[in-house]
């Protein structure tokens, strides 16, 4: 289950201040997500609505 720091820290990468503090963005997107995965960066976390990847933590749309 997501908690709501995690839920912050997420809405937070939608505003340049919040990336550049934490080093981190938003990939959004089946493909996108895929084509990460498969690169050389180092993905921190993936929060999904769907289980498309074992990784991946699956949310209800509610909490994001």
């Amino acid at each position: 289950m997501i908690t709501k720091a995690e839920i912050q820290s997420v809405r937070a990468l939608a505003d340049k201040k919040g990336r550049e503090e934490q080093c981190a963005f938003i990939a959004e997107g089946e493909k996108l997500v895929a084509e990460l995965r498969a690169s050389s960066l180092r993905v921190r976390k993936i929060y999904t609505t769907k289980p498309l990847w074992p990784e991946a933590e699956v949310i209800a749309e509610r909490d994001m």
